[in-house]
């Protein structure tokens, strides 16, 4: 029987760590030591969706290139598998520049980032209703 991915069992697809935030969402008792435990999915993708905002508008980190290397560094992931996974599975180049407010390519870019880190494929409703949580659209 497989197990059920670390990410996915503290409905924090993106696997944000804690922190001294205190994120929307999160679950009254937190069961894991190092990473965030959220109340459902789509509060840990409204989490995820925020992280990539202040990316974008505080570090203007607006490529998949430039988010992966940030979000998933050298020192702890291969990093160069994770920005071509993210890739492939967004259909979105890694150059391109992405905008927080286009809800089309960021679900797709955070889709994918969700696959790399649990191993599955992200439920599409729950990552929308995620960037919904985030920005109110």
């Amino acid at each position: 029987m497989k197990k059920t991915a670390r990410g996915l069992r503290n409905c924090n697809p993106l696997n944000i760590r804690k922190s001294s935030a205190q994120w929307q969402g999160m679950a009254n008792v937190q069961t894991d030591r190092e990473f965030v435990t959220f109340a459902g999915n789509e509060w840990g993708y409204r989490a995820a969706f925020k992280t990539l905002h202040t990316y974008m508008t505080k570090y203007n980190l607006c490529t998949i290139n430039d988010i992966i290397s940030r979000w998933a560094p050298m020192s702890e992931n291969d990093t160069k598998t994770y920005i071509r996974t993210v890739r492939n599975e967004s259909g979105i180049d890694s150059e391109k520049k992405l905008y927080w407010t286009c809800k089309e390519d960021m679900v797709k870019v955070v889709m994918a980032m969700s696959y790399v880190e649990n191993g599955v494929r992200a439920v599409k409703a729950e990552v929308e209703d995620g960037y919904r949580l985030a920005f109110g659209f």
